[in-house]
């Protein structure tokens, strides 16, 4: 078999079906605003993680849920840089937040449906929601997750990551003279609805950014994409207090293509609610990545996966990195997840 280095891993099946269970009983909760509310900030769910300051990022800098929720940042994962730093720091008037709202009704029965006929097996449509055309219902089979970290340099993956039935990739798609380690095939973009202040999703089509930063877009219907589905990051309810839908896109929340050449969906509201419980969010702290609702989001839709570029210090272009997140905790978290030693019950 082939050599694992210490920036791969794949997710075993055992450690998806246990984040089935975790889903499941975060579902069920949540069917009262009361049942979410006792996994509030600053609360600890019976049988999760404590948080390890041994993993734990010190950065203890607050931002405002507006700055937050309207810039939507876009990290992949594999750096930190704090805010202020060479840049411009971001507001600090932290307000009090919303009490979040259950995720939508209709929405939590399909998925705990699914979840009681399909046994230990998650269905696709539980963790991610079409929007324009048809998604599969069966598993994408083997997957490679990848992300920006410069760790990849000269590694010359890029044609093991392409060998994947599904490449996927965290907001940035790599330009071809970094094919040799990142690989030239993006089937699916992972990324925001809002980056940096800018929509990436509306009406002119879904824009994206490459390395280095330029920025593209591509109208729904009649152009040569990079790639041919995109799923979009839910809207972050437990932190921003509304669904994808009533957020997204900005000019018009709840618009969705009428036609599209793309493949368009989101992650769901639920699972995205559980990367925030999983990591102990409070005050703007533990705030999960895009890197970190990707691998939720495709360990249950794949029926492997392999993360790439998830490690180090540097992004391959340099691009800046939001001090909210900790790092050190969501890799400990996905290490769990993968060794299948998560706790069974939320």
């Amino acid at each position: 078999s082939r050599a694992t280095p210490a920036f791969l891993t794949t997710v075993p099946v055992r450690g998806a079906m246990t984040l089935c269970r975790w889903l499941a009983a975060l579902l069920v909760m949540s069917s009262s605003a009361v049942g979410l509310r006792s996994l509030a900030p600053g609360t600890q769910s019976p049988g999760s993680v404590p948080p390890d300051e041994s993993v734990v990022d010190a950065y203890t800098d607050r931002v405002s849920r507006e700055a937050m929720c309207g810039m939507e940042d876009q990290i992949d994962g594999p750096s930190v840089s704090e805010v202020g730093k060479g840049g411009t720091e971001a507001a600090s008037d932290a307000r009090a937040a919303p009490e979040p709202s259950p995720p939508d009704s209709a929405e939590r029965g399909r998925a705990v449906e699914m979840l009681r006929g399909s046994g230990d097996h998650c269905d696709i449509r539980t963790v991610i929601h079409p929007m324009a055309s048809a998604i599969p219902q069966a598993k994408l089979g083997s997957c490679a997750l990848v992300g920006s970290s410069a760790d990849l340099t000269g590694k010359g993956l890029g044609e093991e990551i392409d060998e994947h039935d599904a490449v996927i990739r965290v907001n940035r798609i790599p330009t071809p003279e970094y094919g040799a380690d990142f690989g030239n095939r993006t089937d699916i973009l992972f990324t925001g609805a809002v980056a940096k202040s800018r929509p990436t999703y509306g009406p002119s089509g879904q824009s994206y950014q490459d390395f280095g930063g330029a920025l593209h877009t591509c109208p729904w219907l009649g152009h040569d994409c990079p790639f041919h589905t995109v799923v979009l990051k839910a809207g972050d309810q437990y932190e921003c207090g509304s669904i994808f839908e009533k957020r997204f896109p900005a000019s018009s929340p709840g618009w969705v293509p009428s036609s599209s050449d793309i493949v368009v969906a989101h992650q769901t509201d639920a699972l995205n609610t559980l990367a925030y419980l999983l990591l102990h969010y409070d005050e703007y702290r533990n705030r999960p990545t895009n890197g970190f609702q990707a691998f939720l989001t495709f360990a249950y839709a794949c029926e492997s996966l392999d993360t790439y570029g998830f490690s180090g210090s540097a992004t391959m272009d340099s691009h800046p990195i939001w001090g909210c997140h900790s790092l050190q905790l969501e890799h400990h978290v996905m290490r769990l997840i993968v060794e299948g030693r998560f706790p069974e019950t939320v």
